[in-house]
C-alpha cells in the first residue's frame, strides 16, 4: 500500500511504495519529485547541478528533480519568456498525490493542471491538462527531469530502413561523439515524432538562425530508459505518443568531471489550442530492475498505453 505523508516543516510530501521512496514538492519553482530512491539498494536517482543558479536557490552540487514544468512555448511565445516555474501556483491534495494548478498570465493565457499520482509498485503518473484562454499555435509544455549521470540514457528509435541487418526499431544509447561535443559545446539531441513535429523547433521560438539542438532520428515510441549498468536498475520515462511531439536529452560525457546530470525533456502537445477547449497528456516514470532486458521497458510502455 502506498504511504503518502505531509511534512509541514519541509513543505513537501514523503511517499513510499514497495519498491521506491522519495519526496514530492507540490508547489514553487522546484515543484515535482525531489528525491527518488530504489529501496533495495538505496540508490538516489537525482542528478546534481554543475554550477550556481541563484534564481532558483541552487548551488553547485545540489540535487535536482524530476517531472517539473519548464518551458511553455508557442509560435508567438518564444523561449525564455515564461516557464511553468514562474507562474502563480496553488495545489490540492488528492489520493496518494497532488494536483498542481499553474494559473494563466498575460504572457501565457493558459490554465495548467498537473496531477501527480504515486502507485504501486514503483510508478509515478503525471497527467497534464491545458485550458487556453486565447488561440495559441503549436503550444508546448516541457516536462523536465535531471537524472544521475551514472545511468546511460537509451532512446527507442526507428532504424535506417536500408539496414536490413537490424530490427526496424531499437534502443540506442546517447553517448558522446565529436559532432555533439564540438557543436555548441554540447547542446541537446532532439528526437521528433514525425515530420510535423520536427518542424516545430524551426518556427522561430528559439530565435533567428539558432536552436540549441542536434536533430536525431525519429523516435519509435516516446520512451527513455536510463540504465544503471552496475545494478541493472533503470529509470524509465514514457508519454502518450499522440500528445508528445518530441523528446530531448543531453548526452553522457566521457569525462567524469563533466557528468553532473542527464537532462531529459518531454515536450507535450505541440498542437494548436482554441479558447476553452482542454487538451490532456499523460506521462509515467518508474524504477525497475531490467538487467539489460530491453523488452521489459517495451512491455511496461504497452501496459501504460492500455491503462490510458
Amino acid at each position: 500500500m502506498v504511504r503518502f505523508v505531509w511534512n509541514p516543516k519541509k513543505g513537501l510530501f514523503y511517499f513510499e511504495t514497495r519498491l521506491i521512496k522519495g519526496t514530492l514538492v507540490p508547489t514553487g519553482k522546484l515543484h515535482g519529485v525531489h528525491r527518488l530512491v530504489y529501496r533495495e539498494n538505496g540508490f538516489d536517482w537525482r542528478g546534481t547541478y554543475p554550477g550556481d543558479l541563484p534564481a532558483y536557490g541552487i548551488r553547485r552540487g545540489d540535487k535536482l528533480f524530476f517531472l517539473n514544468v519548464y518551458h511553455l512555448l508557442a509560435e508567438s511565445l518564444p523561449a525564455g519568456k515564461v516557464t511553468g516555474r514562474a507562474l502563480e501556483q496553488e495545489y490540492n491534495v488528492i489520493n496518494n498525490g497532488v494536483e498542481l494548478i499553474l494559473k494563466p498570465s498575460k504572457l501565457c493565457p493558459v490554465t495548467h493542471r498537473l496531477r501527480y499520482e504515486i502507485k504501486e509498485p514503483d510508478i509515478i503518473d503525471l497527467t497534464v491538462s491545458v485550458t487556453p484562454h486565447r488561440c495559441l499555435r503549436a503550444y508546448e509544455v516541457w516536462i523536465s527531469s535531471y537524472i544521475t549521470s551514472r545511468a546511460v540514457p537509451y532512446i527507442y528509435v526507428y532504424n535506417n530502413p536500408a539496414r536490413k541487418d537490424l530490427r526496424k526499431e531499437r534502443f540506442v544509447p546517447v553517448l558522446e561523439n565529436e559532432f555533439i561535443r564540438d557543436w555548441w559545446g554540447g547542446g541537446y539531441v532532439f528526437f521528433p515524432r514525425d515530420n510535423v513535429a520536427a518542424r516545430i523547433i524551426y518556427d522561430g521560438r528559439w530565435g533567428l538562425k539558432y536552436q540549441p539542438f542536434i536533430t536525431g532520428p525519429y523516435y519509435a515510441k516516446p520512451l527513455i530508459v536510463n540504465l544503471n549498468e552496475r545494478s541493472g536498475v533503470a529509470l524509465i520515462l514514457m508519454a502518450d505518443l499522440e500528445a508528445c511531439p518530441a523528446v530531448y536529452t543531453s548526452w553522457i560525457r566521457t569525462s567524469m568531471k563533466e557528468r553532473a546530470n542527464t537532462a531529459e525533456y518531454f515536450a507535450l502537445f505541440g498542437a494548436n489550442l482554441e479558447p476553452g477547449k482542454t487538451k490532456t497528456a499523460k506521462m509515467r516514470m518508474c524504477l525497475r530492475e531490467i538487467d539489460r532486458d530491453f523488452d521489459l521497458p517495451l512491455k511496461l510502455y504497452m501496459d501504460f498505453v492500455r491503462m490510458h
